[in-house]
């Protein structure tokens, strides 16, 4: 008989045996392929409600080899995965839209804390890093260094700030000033640091103060 896939020929059947269709294990891989292509065709949400329960069992068996499996995938076809995902978040629009309004909706007060966390963190690090420079300056001008906590001078200074004198909102990108600048020979001391909104440091930058009531001016008169 001829093969079914390629037509070759086929081997002799066994004793009391059915005749093969196949001329080798490749034609019946081959033709196994063919059931699957056709019943996918035919069945789309049958093949791809079978495929996830798959998909998941191997998850949840074996999630290191699934794991390992997705990555070495991901890296494999990291562009065309990219455009993918980008081509159906396209076609796709109000539907992405429509589920972030409605998990947004659904964690709302956990959303907004991890915002919260997020934002003080990242300004607690920046004001580190701000307290961080000053010290180096200070060392390199060889004056006096003290550890300076950037919430100790808005709470000593009660929320105003020490050159326009107007309340600063907590929130803000507010900083610590050095009233007689580093550069000038003054402390990196708490007697020589003020509240400050961003813009109002900016705006002063090293000069002299000039008429400013300050800690440091009264104890330096």
């Amino acid at each position: 008989m001829a093969c079914v896939i390629c037509g070759g020929v086929t081997p002799l059947p066994k004793p009391r045996g059915k005749s093969p269709k196949y001329c080798s294990d490749d034609c019946r891989r081959q033709a196994r392929r063919n059931q699957r292509e056709e019943f996918v065709a035919n069945n789309p949400e049958l093949a791809r409600a079978r495929n996830r329960a798959k998909v998941t069992k191997w998850r949840k068996t074996k999630p290191q080899s699934f794991q390992a499996s997705r990555r070495k995938h991901y890296s494999e076809h990291r562009e065309e995965i990219i455009v993918h995902r980008r081509k159906h978040r396209a076609d796709n629009l109000e539907q992405f839209r429509s589920y972030g309004r409605q998990k947004y909706d659904q964690n709302r007060d956990k959303i907004r804390s991890q915002r919260k966390s997020n934002y003080l963190e990242r300004e607690h690090l920046r004001a580190t890093n701000q307290r961080g420079a000053s010290r180096r300056r200070a060392r390199l001008l060889a004056v006096l260094v003290d550890d300076i906590d950037p919430r100790v001078v808005f709470e000593r200074d009660k929320g105003v700030c020490g050159i326009c004198l107007t309340p600063v909102d907590p929130s803000s990108r507010w900083e610590v000033d050095h009233i007689m600048p580093i550069s000038k020979g003054g402390l990196h001391a708490y007697v020589n640091v003020q509240l400050a909104h961003r813009k109002c440091n900016r705006s002063k930058s090293a000069r002299l103060p000039t008429g400013q009531p300050s800690l440091f001016q009264v104890i330096a008169i």
